[in-house]
């Protein structure tokens, strides 16, 4: 995903259709480009409409460290789990556009469908995974 601007309100959010449990998520920049996304914020929401909650384990938001070049990972475990049917990614700082490639790591295993949306559109994917 690569965000429509490069204004600092950009969000990505994905609709799980049903809640599911989040223990981690790696990033990626954009590859061959110099994008990356340095440091975000989650926040999540049961039905996908205001308010929405910021990932927090102290009380504050937390800020996530991201990647620090196009190409490696960046991985990151909740200390809580997340467990909710919609997820947003609010990229804080990014090095020329916030750009990011994920994979969300769960503890369920089957087939999952998304909605993947973002301000200005949204897509529709099918997902199958098994747990290792």
């Amino acid at each position: 995903w690569m965000g429509e601007t490069s204004e600092e309100d950009n969000w990505l959010q994905v609709d799980f259709r049903t809640p599911k449990e989040i223990v981690a998520i790696e990033t990626r920049g954009r590859g061959e480009y110099q994008d990356w996304t340095a440091n975000y914020k989650l926040a999540w929401s049961e039905d996908g409409l205001d308010p929405w909650s910021w990932y927090s384990s102290d009380g504050e938001p937390q800020v996530f460290q991201g990647n620090v070049n196009e190409y490696d990972s960046a991985f990151n475990c909740h200390d809580i789990p997340i467990v909710t049917r919609f997820l947003r990614f609010y990229p804080l700082q990014y090095v020329n556009f916030s750009t990011i490639r994920w994979e969300l790591y769960t503890c369920s295993k089957g087939s999952l469908m998304v909605t993947v949306k973002t301000k200005c559109n949204s897509h529709n994917f099918k997902f199958d995974y098994t747990a290792k």
